[in-house]
């Protein structure tokens, strides 16, 4: 596996991982809003809009990645 194929598949990894993260976060974040503990849950919904923040910017690094791949290919 060639150095740029390694970075390719830690970026999906990461990616795939932050999603998995995300679901679990909503998940409690809607356990907490069914117990009347909205202000913690108001906590849970930053993390997680922080998160769809990283993935969405890891997404991006992950096609300039591939196309850079592609232009040297």
């Amino acid at each position: 596996m060639t150095e740029q194929a390694t970075i390719l598949e830690g970026l999906e990894i990461s990616a795939h991982a932050l999603v998995q993260s995300i679901n679990g976060l909503m998940q409690r974040e809607e356990k907490l809003r069914s117990r009347g503990l909205h202000e913690r849950a108001d906590k849970v919904r930053l993390v997680i809009d922080r998160l769809y923040t990283l993935r969405d910017e890891l997404i991006r690094i992950l096609e300039k990645q591939r196309l850079e791949q592609t232009a040297v290919v």
